[in-house]
C-alpha cells in the first residue's frame, strides 16, 4: 500500500516538475557557483584546505521508554550543538607523475553540547580499591573546548617507492588512520570506539576517530574493472606497557589464584580483505562485485569480570551494486563463522556490606553457616585470614555449587561456573532498489534481516543453564553503525536511538532477572520504501520502514514461574516514519531537516511494564510515605515517539 502512495506522489510531482520550484532569484543562480577546495600548487607538491562547520539542534520525546506516564521526563531538548571539522592534504608527483605518488591527510575535529561542557570528552572509567575491596569506577570529564585528531594517514605508491614496472596495476600502502568498511558497513564499519549517539543525528557524526590500520591497494588501470584491499588494524592492546601486562585481573579465572596477572600478548587485532569486481561498466550500465572476508582475534572479552573470554569471529560476505539505465539495486549477505571461548571462573569476590549499621568486608558467594568468630549463620562469610584460607583453597568446579567447606562455609548455587565454548552462526542479508521516474522523482525499496539470539552468556531457567556448550545464531557486527542506503532510518535502524530492543526475560530463580538490549544490527527485519523528490534546490526524502524481530522475545510467567510458548512477545516492533530535507541557502551552506514518528508495535505492548533493571523495579517495589499515589512509571511502554533535528551545515 505505502508503494503505491509514492508512486501517486511520484507522478503528482512529475506533473509538476515543469516549472521547477527554486526561491532564489536569476541573479542569485548565475552567482551560486560550486567552490573548489582551497589548493596550492608548487611543482610537484600540492595542498588542500578544507573545513567543515555544523551546527544543530534536537528535540525528542519518549526516545528511551516510549512511555507518556513516566511523568513526562522521557524527554530531550538539545538547542544547539556544534561539530567543527578542518582536514589537510598534502601530495606530492602530480606534476612529473600526473598522480601523487605520495599523500598525507590530517583531520582535526572539536565538538560539543552547548551549555553542557561534560559532553566534550571523558577519560576511561578506572575501577576504585579501598584496602582489599574493588569497587565501582570513577572517570573525569574534559570541560574545554578541544581539538582531536581524528583522521592521520599516508599513503605511497609502492610501484615507485621500490621502482617496479607499473604495467596496468598500480599497488599502494596506507598506514595511519583512516576509514574503512567492507560492503555497506554492518559486517565491519568505521565507527570505532563509538558510543550509539541521540537519534535523528547523522551516523557518521558520531565517528569521531578512525580505527588505526595498514592497508594495501592495488587496482588494474588498463580496465579499470578490479581491485583489492588487503586491512589489517589494532582495535585494542593490552601488552604495551608493564603495568598493563601485569594488571591482576585474572584472580577469579581456573587456575589464576595465586597468578592473577594478565600476561603477554592481549592484543585485538582484525584481518580483511576484499575485491571489487565490475563485469559491467559503462556510461549508464555498471555491475559491481564485492566478495569479502573478516578475521577478528578479540583475546580479552567480559561475560562477569574482565578478560574471562575470549573469541575468534570470521564473516564472509558478497555486496553487489548495479545501475540499469533508471534502475539502481544493490545487495549484500554475510554469514558469521568462529567461536567465543569462555573461560572457568570463580565468581566469589570481596565486598562491602552494611550489617546491623556497620560495614564489613565480606566474600560474595560464600556463606557462614554457623555463628562462630564473628561470622554469622546464614550470612556472608567474613573476609578473614582463617576463612580465606579455606576459601582459597577449595575446588573449582561447578559440580562444588552449594556444598560446604571447611566445616563452617558453603559456596552459593552459582559461585562457580565451568568453561564452554559458544560458536558463531549468524546471517544478515539487505537489499533494495530504486528507480528514477524523472528528473524530479526517484522511488526505492528495501528489505533486510539479521538473524538474532538470546544471550549465550545469561542463565534463562536456572542457575548455571548457559554453562554448556552451545550455538549462537545472532548475528555479530563490527563497528557498525548501519541506518540504510537507498530507504533510510532516522530512529530505530541505526543504533543511534536508545529506544531498547529487547532479548528473553530471564525467570526470577536466577540472579539477574532481566532482558539484555540490543541497538545494532541484529535480531531485526524489515521492510521500507522511500522518495526522493527533487523541488528546485530542495531534496525531500520522505522514507517509512515496519520493524519485526527475527527471534521471538521470551517472557517469564510469574505465576505459573515458566516459559511457554504462548508468553513469546509477538514480533513486530513497530512503524518508523521519517523525512530528510535539506536545501543550500548559500554557497555550500546547506540547511537541513530530519523529521521521524515511531509508533510501536506488539512488541512492545507485549513488553509494556515490565522492568527492565534493578532500578526500575526497585521503583515498583517501593513503598509510599506520602499517602499521594503517582502516575509516574519508569518502565517500558507503546506510546509513540517522535523526533526532530535542525540545522545547517558549511564545508568545503
Amino acid at each position: 500500500m505505502n508503494f503505491y502512495l509514492l508512486l501517486v506522489l511520484g507522478l503528482f510531482f512529475q506533473s509538476t516538475c515543469s516549472p521547477k520550484i527554486d526561491f532564489t532569484t536569476g541573479e542569485q543562480q548565475k552567482e551560486r557557483i560550486k567552490k573548489e577546495p582551497i589548493k596550492w600548487f608548487f611543482g610537484d607538491h600540492s595542498l588542500e584546505l578544507g573545513v567543515r562547520f555544523r551546527l544543530e539542534g534536537f528535540y525528542g520525546k519518549n526516545t528511551t521508554l516510549l512511555n507518556d506516564h513516566n511523568g513526562g521526563l522521557d524527554q530531550v531538548l538539545i538547542p544547539a550543538k556544534h561539530t567543527f571539522d578542518m582536514a589537510a592534504i598534502y601530495g606530492f608527483g602530480c606534476q612529473s607523475h600526473c598522480y601523487d605518488i605520495l599523500k598525507i591527510k590530517v583531520s582535526a575535529r572539536t565538538k560539543a553540547t552547548w551549555g553542557a561542557p561534560e559532553s566534550i570528552a571523558t577519560t576511561e572509567a578506572t575501577p576504585v580499591k579501598n584496602t582489599d575491596v574493588v569497587f565501582g569506577s570513577h572517570s573525569h570529564v574534559i570541560s574545554r573546548n578541544i581539538f582531536w585528531v581524528r583522521e592521520i594517514w599516508l599513503e605511497a605508491v609502492l610501484n615507485d617507492m621500490f621502482g617496479l614496472p607499473i604495467g596496468n596495476w598500480r599497488h599502494s600502502v596506507m598506514a595511519g588512520f583512516f576509514p574503512f568498511q567492507l560492503g555497506r558497513g554492518i559486517s565491519l564499519g568505521d565507527a570505532y570506539a563509538v558510543d550509539p549517539d541521540l537519534i535523528g543525528y547523522y551516523s557518521a557524526n558520531a565517528i569521531d576517530q578512525y580505527a588505526p590500520g595498514l592497508k594495501i591497494s592495488g587496482e588494474n588501470l588498463h580496465s579499470g574493472t578490479f581491485s583489492y584491499d588487503l586491512y589489517a588494524a589494532i582495535l585494542n592492546n593490552k601488552s604495551n606497557t608493564f603495568d598493563n601486562v601485569n594488571l591482576r585481573i585474572r584472580g577469579q579465572e581456573y587456575g589464576h589464584r595465586f597468578c592473577q596477572q594478565r600476561g603477554f600478548g592481549v592484543i585485538n587485532w582484525l584481518a580483511a580483505v576484499r575485491c571489487k569486481w565490475f563485469p559491467i561498466k559503462d556510461g549508464c550500465n555498471s555491475l559491481m562485485f564485492e566478495p569479502y572476508a573478516l578475521y577478528d582475534n578479540q583475546k580479552e572479552q567480559r561475560v562477569e569480570f574482565i578478560g574471562d573470554a575470549q573469541s575468534k569471529l570470521g564473516t564472509l560476505g558478497l555486496g553487489i551494486e548495479g545501475t540499469l539505465g533508471d534502475l539502481d539495486f544493490g545487495f549484500e549477505f554475510a554469514r558469521n563463522f568462529g567461536h567465543q571461548r569462555v573461560r572457568g571462573a570463580d565468581s566469589n569476590a570481596i565486598i562491602n556490606q552494611v550489617r546491623n549499621g556497620s560495614c564489613l568486608v565480606v566474600n560474595s558467594d560464600v556463606v557462614a553457616l554457623a555463628s562462630i568468630n564473628g561470622d554469622m549463620a546464614g550470612e556472608l562469610a567474613l573476609y578473614t585470614p582463617a576463612n580465606q584460607a579455606i576459601i582459597n583453597a577449595s575446588i573449582e568446579s561447578q559440580l562444588q555449587n552449594g556444598q560446604s567447606i571447611g566445616g563452617n562455609l558453603q559456596n552459593s548455587s552459582d559461585r562457580f561456573s565451568d568453561p564452554y565454548v559458544n560458536t558463531f552462526k549468524g546471517f544478515m542479508a539487505v537489499g533494495d532498489v530504486s528507480y528514477k521516474i524523472c528528473d524530479c522523482i526517484k522511488l526505492a525499496l528495501a528489505a533486510g534481516i539479521a538473524s538474532g539470539d538470546r544471550n549465550p552468556n545469561r542463565d534463562f531457567d536456572r542457575l548455571g543453564d548457559s554453562n554448556s556448550n552451545t550455538d549462537y545464531r545472532g548475528f555479530i557486527s563490527l563497528q557498525e553503525v548501519y541506518s540504510g542506503t537507498r530507504v533510510r532510518s532516522a530512529f530505530l535502524l541505526s543504533g543511534a536511538g536508545k529506544v531498547p530492543r529487547l532479548l528473553s526475560f530471564p525467570s526470577d530463580l536466577v540472579a539477574n532477572p532481566y532482558p539484555d538490549v540490543v541497538t545494532r544490527f541484529t535480531n531485526i527485519a524489515f521492510v521500507g520504501s522511500s522518495a526522493i523528490i527533487k523541488a528546485g534546490s530542495w531534496n525531500i526524502n520522505p522514507n517509512i520502514l515496519s520493524y519485526w524481530q527475527e527471534h521471538a522475545t521470551r517472557t517469564f510467567d510469574r505465576v505459573t514461574e515458566a516459559f511457554v510458548k504462548a508468553s513469546c512477545a509477538r514480533t513486530w516492533l513497530g512503524i518508523e516514519m521519517n523525512t530528510f530535507a535539506d536545501v543550500m541557502l548559500l554557497n555550500d551552506i546547506k540547511l537541513f531537516v530530519v523529521g521521524s514518528i515511531f509508533v510501536p508495535g506488539t512488541f512492545y505492548k507485549d513488553i509494556a511494564g515490565r522492568p527492565l533493571n534493578r532500578d526500575q523495579q526497585k521503583h515498583l517495589n517501593s513503598l509510599d510515605n506520602t499517602g499521594i499515589k503517582t502516575n509516574f512509571v519508569p518502565t517500558i511502554g507503546h506510546n509513540t515517539a517522535w523526533t526532530f533535528n535542525m540545522g545547517i551545515e558549511y564545508k568545503f
